[in-house]
């Protein structure tokens, strides 16, 4: 999702209240690095992020 569609889902779930970071990966650069997409160019999509969680701390990612 774009950084307007995580900001307001941060603000719905109230993740900014718990200090949760909302990211987004728009060209999907970050989801490719990890191994975590699909191919959604048949139906116009392009490639996607899988759905997926990760812990980090400090910037070093622990587990996903």
């Amino acid at each position: 999702n774009d950084p307007f569609v995580m900001h307001a889902f941060g603000k719905t779930t109230h993740a900014d209240v718990a200090n949760i970071e909302m990211w987004s990966d728009v060209n999907a650069q970050f989801v490719q690095s990890i191994g975590k997409t699909i191919d959604g160019s048949k139906v116009g999509l392009g490639i996607r992020a899988t759905r997926f969680s990760l812990y980090a701390q400090n910037g070093t990612i622990k587990c996903f």
